[in-house]
């Protein structure tokens, strides 16, 4: 079971896509120019935690499965 989930907040994003440049494999931008997830049961987690802090606008809110706690951005 993966560590973290995604979630992309849309108000945020500005398809900058830096995400998907570091985790292509995660992350693409879809037809409205913002990134989404697209393997949201991936094992890769410093990947994601990675991709997520490169997020200009921190747009990308990872949380742990198991806790709902919030790992990044910084509460």
């Amino acid at each position: 079971m993966p560590k973290y989930k995604i979630t992309i907040d849309k108000n945020k994003c500005v398809g900058s896509t830096i995400c998907t440049m570091e985790a292509p494999e995660i992350f693409a931008l879809g037809a409205e120019f913002q990134s989404h997830v697209i393997d949201p049961d991936s094992n890769e987690d410093e990947l994601i935690l990675h991709a997520a802090q490169s997020c200009p606008m921190n747009a990308i809110i990872v949380t742990e499965r198991e806790t709902e706690k919030r790992v990044w951005p910084p509460a």
